[in-house]
């Protein structure tokens, strides 16, 4: 791995945090950036770790791993991060308060800074929570880095925690949280959380590899629910503990906090099929009460005029729906005749809608 030093010139594309550049020496850069906005690094003098590539629109590019700011934190966030921080005004503030001591009143004592001519309170309320989002996002890289996480997945993490006040300490909570972020499984968690200290026996281990288990079950499978024992038996392969009785306890858990549904015949679902399914079956029912009026008062005409040849079963469901019933469903095999209900059906349904339109 190469290091390159250079002060950015130019930002040739940006896309949610990765981006192209010109350096002033002439040289193309790629790297990811999610501290701040991309453009707060123009003109920046930067430190970059990667290699050389060349790319298929832009020629001979420097693809960076890592980047660095080349500037004091707390000068970089506020005379570039935030607006209308001057650098004469950046180090008065940082040589009035001393950098320890600015930092501790950016954190928790911010309403010292109303003595600064032009501030308010909106504009303080937007220079407290920028500063806290800035450096917990490099405090971020700090933290996992022993962990074995790789720039690629850091900047996963990163973009997806961006919004989130306090990411160091909603993962060291339950690392398992990562698993919300796409691109991040069971698996990949589970490493993080174990190069933590977290142990196999762990109730947040249990818990995730017990809702992972199950969303993955019913996704692969096309199912909604699994039945306990097949449950209990794909954790012991995931997880290798053999302990029903931990097992137990985690499904207690999960059942008690709404992550997954125990339905009366005793199978398990997850939450949010179960919650799906549900909407889906209070609509049947709510539809299945409505009544409509007839659409076509001559059905026959509309059949001859166009040419609908129907089987028994297909004039019944065109029937129907032409005397108003609100819910009706097509169920057959392939080939059963489906498709040409559905259009016969459509065509009467157009008889509602304004031939102009």
């Amino acid at each position: 791995m190469q290091t390159l030093i250079g002060q950015i010139d130019k930002i040739i594309y940006e896309n949610s945090g990765f981006f192209i550049a010109a350096l002033k020496s002439g040289e193309k850069i790629s790297a990811h950036y999610y501290e701040s906005e991309v453009e707060n690094l123009l003109n920046a003098a930067i430190t970059l770790k990667g290699d050389w590539e060349v790319h298929k629109n832009y020629g001979k590019t420097f693809k960076a791993e890592s980047l660095l700011v080349n500037q004091n934190e707390l000068f970089f966030f506020l005379n570039r991060v935030v607006k209308g921080f001057t650098k004469k005004l950046t180090a008065e503030l940082i040589e009035k308060y001393g950098q320890e001591g600015l930092i501790e009143i950016l954190e928790n004592d911010i309403e010292r800074l109303m003595e600064i001519k032009g501030m308010n309170a909106k504009r303080l309320e937007k220079l407290s929570n920028g500063w806290k989002q800035f450096r917990s996002m490099r405090l971020l890289g700090e933290f996992l880095a022993p962990y074995g996480v790789t720039p690629t997945l850091l900047r996963l993490i990163a973009t997806a925690m961006k919004g989130v006040a306090e990411p160091i300490e909603a993962i060291k909570k339950n690392p398992y949280g990562l698993m919300s972020i796409n691109g991040i499984g069971f698996k990949k968690a589970d490493e993080i959380a174990h190069q933590m200290g977290i142990s196999h026996h762990d109730e947040r281990r249990i818990q995730a590899a017990m809702e992972y288990t199950l969303s993955e079950y019913c996704d692969a499978e096309g199912n909604s629910c699994i039945s306990q024992d097949i449950l209990y038996n794909k954790l012991d392969l995931l997880l290798e503990l053999n302990d029903e009785e931990i097992y137990g306890y985690a499904l207690e858990d999960r059942i008690r906090e709404d992550k997954i549904m125990l339905l009366p015949s005793g199978r398990l679902s997850p939450s949010r099929l179960y919650q799906a399914e549900k909407v889906l079956f209070d609509q049947f029912i709510r539809r299945g009460k409505t009544k409509g009026e007839v659409i076509c008062k001559d059905l026959e005409s509309f059949l001859s005029e166009h040419s609908l040849a129907l089987g028994d079963q297909q004039r019944t469901a065109l029937e129907q729906i032409n005397a108003g019933v609100g819910l009706l469903f097509l169920i057959g095999y392939a080939g059963t005749g489906k498709s040409t209900t559905a259009k016969a059906l459509l065509d009467l349904l157009a008889l509602r809608m304004d031939p102009s339109l």
